[in-house]
């Protein structure tokens, strides 16, 4: 079973590390990069936790409630940077 356990641990790490890969490329029409949009930034969210689980010794399964962590940490974090660009970008007209 420890296997199995740190083996979703690993599972975790490469595809997060890869869709952070690939989502750095992307940009959007408007110019976001493609790691502000929550489809990026739950990659991001999910890497540092799975870190998280790590260091602190807790259970990889944890990550599985930690994804929805990570699902809404993405949105509200996008929104206030998007936000901000907005207000950046009405000052500067």
């Amino acid at each position: 079973m420890e296997r199995l356990t740190w083996g979703f641990w690993w599972l975790n790490v490469v595809l997060s590390a890869g869709s952070i890969l690939y989502q750095a490329r992307d940009r959007y029409p408007d110019g976001t990069p493609g790691l502000i949009m929550p489809s990026g930034q739950i990659w991001i969210w999910q890497l540092i936790f799975s870190f998280v689980v790590l260091a602190t010794g807790i259970s990889p399964w944890n990550l599985l409630w930690l994804g929805i962590v990570s699902i809404i940490l993405s949105i509200v974090v996008a929104r206030v940077y998007i936000n901000l660009m907005m207000k950046r970008r009405v000052t500067h007209l």
